[in-house]
């Protein structure tokens, strides 16, 4: 598990970096530090460890890398996993704290190299699209939030 940039199917990306690793792929910027990681989206968003710090967008990666598809999936000193996925309900533009207030009632999950492009809309109660690994959402999600599986 050491440093680098892995290209995976489907245009995904994994950037992994060190205490002094610095690595930039399709316009974003992953930088280590002795405990934080910081990234740079190609909009000059800056992320520390999962939260974000300075300019425009959702208040975690996790939240960003849902509604950006293209950014990569990051790992580094300080990166905050819990953090990255509990801030991830905000990606559908709702509130964190509206997202974890409301039962979900529906779940769609996303498996064996499965691909949604579309939108997805939750009529009959809230809802979550749970993603795992080799399969992706490209889409947005009405009433409801994504939530990505690492393993």
């Amino acid at each position: 598990m050491g440093s680098g940039i892995v290209i995976g199917g489907n245009n995904t990306a994994t950037v992994r970096v060190g205490s002094t690793g610095l690595s930039a792929i399709n316009g974003f910027t992953v930088k280590g530090a002795m405990n934080q990681t910081t990234v740079i989206t190609p909009e000059q968003s800056i992320y520390v460890n999962g939260r974000k710090v300075s300019g425009e967008g959702p208040a975690s990666y996790q939240a960003y890398q849902a509604a950006n598809p293209e950014a990569p999936t990051v790992y580094g000193p300080g990166w905050d996993p819990s953090v990255v996925s509990s801030s991830h309900k905000a990606a559908t533009g709702n509130s964190k704290k509206k997202a974890e207030n409301k039962p979900v009632v529906n779940v769609l999950e996303l498996r064996n190299g499965s691909t949604v492009s579309g939108q997805v809309q939750f009529d009959s109660g809230y809802g979550k699209i749970v993603v795992y690994p080799g399969s992706q959402f490209l889409g947005k999600v009405v009433n409801g939030f994504v939530e990505k599986k690492l393993r």
